[in-house]
C-alpha cells in the first residue's frame, strides 16, 4: 500500500535525523531537548505500528528481546514509584523509611521507594525513549538494511568531529552562539564535556573503519594492480571515491578523538581500532585469522594523519595526563573518593536504590569533606546504576548486557557475508569500547 510505504520511509528518515540531531544541543542534556526527543521517538512508535497494521507482516525477532530488555531496566523504577505505607517500608526498606522520618514533617502515610518520584518518572521516560529508539532501529533496518542507519551515524561522527576539531585549532572555542566555559584546552564539538565527546567518538570510530575495510579489503580492490602507484592512481576512478571520503571520515573522527585529550576515551579507541582490524582479518577467514595488509595499512596511515593536527598543539599533551594518573588515584577528592561514597550509599540502600535519577540529591549525605565540588553523577555508569536502582537493577542490567553480549558473539559468528561479519566486527568493537568507558565517566547517563 502506498499509505505504508509513505510512513516506512517518513519513520526511517524521521530516526535519522532525531539521531542526528541529538548530539547538537550539547548532548541534549537540556530539558526541552530531552522532551522533543522522548515525544518524537513516541511519534515515530506509533507511525510504525500503524505501518504494520496497514500492511501486516511479521514482526522482526529482535524486535521482542528488546523490548523485553527495555521492561527489565525499566522494572526497577515502576517498582520505585509504588506508593507503600509507612510500617510496610519501615519493614522492607528501613533505610529509606528512616530518610523520610528524617526530612519531613508532615503526616503522609504513604511514601515511594524513590526518593523524589517526579525525577524517577522523568528518567523512567527517557530510558523508555531509548527502548523505543532500539525498537525502531529494529523494525525499520533489519538485516540488509543496517548499511543505512550506520552510514548516518558516520557522518554525524565526522560533522561532529570537524566542527569541534575547527573550533579547537582556531582558539574560537564556542558551540554554535555559546562561549565554552569549560574544556578550552581541548575539542569537544558540540558537547560541553570533551570526554563525552570522546565517548561517542568511540563508538562511531570502528563503524567508519569497518565500513571502510569492508570495501578496500576486496581482492579486486588491490591485487588486481601491480604496484603501489598504480594502486594510490585507482582511488581517483570515480567507482573509488566512496572509499577515498570513507578513509577521510576515519581520519577525521580519529583527529576528533585525539584532540579531546580525553585519556580514557583515545585508549579505549585505540584498542576498538585494533579490534575492528583484527576482526577483518577473522572475517578473511572462519578459521584463523588472515594476514590483512590492506587493513593494516589503512589503519595505520589515517593514525598517522591524526597524529599531525596533534603535534600541532603539543605532542606531549597526552603522555602528561597519562602521568596524573597515579596522583588522581591517590587523591581524597578525585572520582575514586566519589566511587567509595557512592558504594557506601548503594550500601545503605542495597535493595532498590534511592530511586532512577535521584543520584546528584542522595549523593550530598555521603559526600566527604575534602569534596568541594558539585557531583551530579558518580562518573562510573554501573556504580551509579547500582546506587539509584539497588541489586534489583543490577540483576536487570546484568540480564539485559549478558543477552547483548550473546547476540553481539551470534552476530560475528552466523554472518555469512564478509562484508556484514566486518561490519558486525566494527560495531561490537564500538559497543564494547562505550560500555568500558562508563567505568571511568558517565557516558550513559
Amino acid at each position: 500500500m502506498e499509505t505504508a510505504r509513505v510512513l516506512d520511509t517518513g519513520a526511517r528518515w524521521g530516526l535519522v535525523l532525531l539521531v542526528a540531531f541529538a548530539p547538537l544541543p550539547f548532548g541534549s542534556v537540556l530539558g526541552w531537548t530531552t522532551s522533543l526527543i522522548v515525544t518524537m521517538l513516541g511519534l515515530l512508535l506509533a507511525a510504525v505500528f500503524l505501518r504494520f497494521l496497514l500492511e501486516p507482516v511479521s514482526l522482526p525477532a529482535g524486535s521482542g528481546r528488546v523490548a523485553a530488555a527495555g521492561g527489565l531496566l525499566a522494572l526497577p523504577a515502576l517498582l520505585q514509584l509504588v506508593p507503600l505505607p509507612d510500617p510496610l517500608m519501615a519493614r522492607l526498606f528501613p533505610s529509606t523509611a528512616a530518610f523520610y522520618t528524617a526530612n519531613e514533617t508532615g503526616q503522609r502515610r504513604w511514601h515511594t521507594i524513590s526518593q523524589d518520584p517526579s525525577l524517577t518518572f522523568d528518567t523512567l521516560l527517557w530510558v523508555g525513549a531509548c527502548s523505543a529508539a532500539a525498537i525502531l532501529v529494529v523494525l525499520l533496518f533489519e538485516g540488509r538494511g543496517l548499511w543505512r542507519f550506520l552510514l548516518p551515524l558516520v557522518i554525524l561522527g565526522v560533522a561532529e568531529s570537524f566542527y569541534g576539531v575547527l573550533e579547537f585549532l582556531s582558539g574560537r572555542n564556542r558551540i554554535f552562539l555559546f562561549e565554552k566555559r569549560y574544556y578550552l584546552d581541548s575539542a569537544t564539538g558540540t558537547y560541553i564535556n570533551r570526554n563525552h565527546f570522546a565517548g561517542l567518538l568511540v563508538m562511531l570510530l570502528p563503524v567508519g573503519l569497518a565500513l571502510l575495510l569492508a570495501r578496500v579489503g576486496r581482492p579486486r580492490h588491490w591485487v588486481a594492480a601491480e604496484t603501489w602507484r598504480h594502486r594510490l592512481l585507482s582511488l581517483a576512478e570515480t567507482e573509488r571515491h566512496q572509499t577515498v571520503l570513507l578513509a577521510l571520515a576515519v581520519a577525521i573522527m580519529a583527529t576528533g578523538l585525539a584532540l579531546s585529550f580525553s585519556r580514557a576515551g583515545v585508549t579505549l579507541g585505540l584498542i576498538a581500532l585494533a579490534a575492528t582490524v583484527a576482526f577483518h582479518g577473522l572475517a578473511r577467514s572462519r578459521r584463523r585469522f588472515g594476514r590483512s595488509r590492506a587493513g593494516l595499512g589503512w589503519a595505520a596511515a589515517l593514525l598517522l594523519l591524526a597524529v599531525v593536527p596533534l603535534s600541532i598543539r603539543g605532542p606531549g599533551r597526552l603522555a602528561s595526563m597519562a602521568e596524573d594518573i597515579p596522583a588522581e588515584l591517590a587523591s581524597t577528592s578525585g572520582r575514586p573518593a566519589v566511587w567509595a561514597a557512592t558504594l557506601r550509599m548503594a550500601s545503605d540502600y542495597p535493595v532498590l536504590g534511592t530511586g532512577l535519577g535521584t543520584f546528584h540529591l542522595a549523593f550530598p549525605r555521603y559526600r566527604p569533606i575534602d569534596i568541594r565540588d558539585t557531583y551530579t553523577h558518580a562518573h562510573q555508569d554501573y556504580l551509579q546504576w547500582f546506587s539509584e536502582t539497588g541489586l534489583v537493577g543490577v540483576l536487570a542490567g546484568a540480564i539485559v548486557l549478558g543477552g547483548l553480549a550473546v547476540v553481539a558473539s551470534r552476530a560475528l559468528c552466523r554472518q555469512e557475508r564478509r562484508r556484514d561479519r566486518v561490519l558486525a566486527g566494527g560495531i561490537c568493537a564500538g559497543l564494547t569500547g562505550f560500555a568500558l568507558h562508563g567505568l571511568v565517566d558517565f557516558n550513559g547517563h
